[in-house]
């Protein structure tokens, strides 16, 4: 797109990005810019789809190009919504309703919890935030840093934790984080994000009185944990 390849990285990781980028280019005859303003980001719900690719059956992550804009079906879970990048608030012949405000809620609610999110990444394993799920891992090709890890993890099954999305049935003004899990009396794993009514927990396996499944009881406090399951989330 515009001569060359953009990225989108939140903003807890683009310094690390820059730096990773430039340290690997090398003496390749490669530019790296920061174009955050010149373009916007957008983003729109999956109904809006058929305004951007005339059609409702799009693979993930297919793209498409408007003069200075581009919109991609997002690549990690079907009917998930379309990532904008436009340097004006249109999109062909279709005038975009600009609102503010983000898109975290609409995240959460598919059970989806940015890696941004996660306040000490150094905790955590890639496949145990899911990835392997959401499309963002390919066992087939590499390298890339903690490959031979990831992938042995995933060839002999042993992922020791996972994070699991939780669901309140009214909003939440109390502070959970860091709050234990329970199964069956014992403590499983913990609280890592909160907001409103979507929880996140990381549960280890092997202190589960049973292999893990989307019926197994948990428990906050005295109150009873309800998943939000999702086609995607795979328990095994």
């Amino acid at each position: 797109f515009d001569n060359g390849f953009c990225l989108l990285v939140n903003s807890k990781f683009y310094e690390d990005l820059m730096k990773g980028l430039n340290f690997y280019k090398l003496r390749s005859k490669v530019s790296i810019e920061d174009i955050t303003n010149s373009y916007k980001y957008l983003f729109a719900p999956f109904d809006n789809i058929n305004a951007f690719f005339n059609s409702t059956n799009v693979s993930l992550g297919h793209t498409t190009q408007d003069n200075d804009a581009y919109a991609f079906n997002d690549p990690r879970i079907d009917k998930l919504g379309i990532h904008i990048v436009s340097d004006k608030n249109s999109f062909g012949k279709n005038e975009l309703d600009i609102v503010e405000g983000d898109c975290l809620d609409f995240f959460l609610e598919k059970g989806i919890l940015g890696m941004h999110l996660i306040e000490d990444l150094t905790k955590f394993y890639p496949l145990e935030n899911n990835l392997h799920f959401l499309n963002a891992v390919d066992f087939k090709k590499g390298c890339y840093v903690g490959q031979e890890l990831t992938a042995r993890m995933k060839l002999r099954n042993k992922i020791p934790r996972t994070i699991i999305p939780f669901v309140l049935d009214v909003k939440s003004n109390a502070n959970l984080n860091n709050v234990k899990i329970k199964e069956k009396n014992n403590v499983v794993g913990e609280i890592i994000f909160q907001k409103d009514k979507f929880l996140f927990g990381h549960i280890t396996f092997r202190k589960l009185s049973d292999k893990i499944s989307s019926d197994m009881k948990f428990f906050l406090n005295e109150q009873q944990l309800k998943i939000n399951l999702q086609n995607w989330l795979i328990f095994k």
